[in-house]
């Protein structure tokens, strides 16, 4: 009934993912490692699904909600985590994607194609010195896709079928110095 994320992390050596929701309630978003946010689906309405293409290596990664409750919680909190292990390749990697084109975050703005139409595959490259994301919504509404929080220098790829009206892209990570979501420092479009 609520919208939801995927953001994984990759874990230290020995961590479960409970460890890390732990972690992460007792010391917020900077219990992860800037390097080990991975990405993932972000702010998929309810009945709704989001495509989006990681690199991941190998290792094991917490899977985690960090979107609230209207209780103000967030579902990590309340048990929506989960862990999955990544194997060694098996054969070469695959190509990237076609792309419409590249959305580029950094602190704190998002950078769009020109020719932007919310319509395919889009390239998302992380060129800030901290971790982002991009949750897309309307003011009516849950949220219409994104992409979770991705690692400095990091790249994904975002599914997006954007009817037309007017979209939020959005960063709800907190600044490492202050703590601030990067939307109130402009991170907002």
């Amino acid at each position: 009934e609520e919208s939801h994320q995927v953001t994984l992390i990759k874990l230290d050596d020995g961590q479960t993912a409970d460890q890390l929701a732990t972690a992460l309630t007792e010391e917020g978003e900077g219990a992860a490692a800037p390097e080990s946010y991975s990405g993932g689906p972000n702010s998929t309405a309810p009945g709704d699904d989001d495509t989006v293409t990681l690199d991941l290596a190998e290792g094991d990664y917490a899977l985690i909600c960090f979107i609230p409750s209207s209780d103000g919680v967030s579902h990590f909190q309340k048990g929506m985590v989960g862990q999955l292990t990544v194997g060694p390749a098996e054969g070469p990697a695959a190509a990237p994607p076609e792309t419409e084109g590249t959305i580029h975050m950094a602190d704190f703005t998002y950078v769009l194609p020109d020719d932007f139409t919310g319509q395919g595959t889009y390239e998302v490259v992380n060129d800030g010195p901290q971790v982002h994301e991009i949750t897309i919504s309307t003011a009516t509404d849950d949220g219409d896709g994104g992409l979770a929080a991705i690692a400095p220098g990091a790249t994904a790829y975002v599914d997006l079928d954007l009817a037309a009206a007017d979209y939020n892209f959005t960063c709800f990570v907190g600044d490492a110095e202050t703590g601030a979501p990067h939307f109130t420092l402009g991170m907002n479009l």
